[in-house]
């Protein structure tokens, strides 16, 4: 009567007298017939002592430690170490994960496993990579760019990185926050008017150009045609 091989790893193949695996203990089994099982912590161990050589997800060390309550449980820890491999748990970074992130992080308020930095920008009013920026109490919904901590718009009446400018005599009083052109006029003639047209001037310039150019080309090749011709 034909026996089966048991817990035979690879292609599950063993000697057909002592039943022995030909290449070894499929990988949560161990020992001269295969038949121990690995500790429950072990995704892989020796198949002659046992020793787990890979740890289940939320092991390290001698798979004894559990990881699971500093990193993420779908995530892996450091076999030897137990440092989260990829990103810790909500609001942690470090080696470890013990470390806070910055307050001010934005949506969840996770930031990066290593240096710390807020993931998905800062709470409003706060800008630089850790959010510990203040933006200035003079920006629209005190709002400002996540980097530089300009100002994404300027209350009307006022202008400049932080909003620390009057617009100059504008009509409405609006004017561009970087240059301070009065966008839709100016009351009396005396500002600092928006230049309207000028990128039409420009294009049109620059068809012109290139006409001209294309003119004093087929000219030459005419010229040079027709002394060939003469020729």
């Amino acid at each position: 009567m034909l026996s089966e091989c048991i817990n035979c790893g690879k292609d599950e193949s063993c000697d057909r007298v002592t039943g022995r695996c030909n290449f070894g203990c499929a990988a949560q089994y161990y020992g001269d017939n295969c038949s121990k099982e690995c500790d429950r912590a072990c995704e892989v161990c020796r198949n002659d002592s046992g020793e787990c050589t890979i740890c289940q997800p939320g092991y390290y060390g001698n798979c004894k430690q559990n990881c699971r309550n500093i990193c993420n449980d779908t995530l892996r820890c450091d076999r030897i170490y137990g440092y989260c491999r990829l990103t810790c748990g909500s609001r942690k970074y470090g080696k470890e994960c013990k470390d806070a992130c910055p307050l001010m992080c934005g949506a969840d308020g996770n930031c990066h496993k290593e240096t710390g930095e807020c993931l998905e920008g800062c709470l409003p009013g706060y800008y630089l990579a850790d959010c510990t920026g203040r933006c200035d109490k003079n920006c629209a919904n005190v709002s400002c760019e996540v980097h530089t901590g300009k100002c994404i718009a300027c209350p009307d009446g006022w202008a400049g990185v932080e909003c620390e400018k009057r617009c100059q005599n504008c009509i409405d009083n609006v004017c561009d926050q970087d240059s301070l052109q009065c966008i839709r006029g100016c009351i009396g003639g005396d500002c600092v008017e928006e230049e309207k047209g000028s990128n039409a001037l420009l294009i049109m310039v620059t068809v012109l150009f290139v006409m001209i150019l294309l003119y004093v080309i087929v000219t030459l090749v005419r010229v040079k045609h027709q002394h060939l011709n003469t020729e």
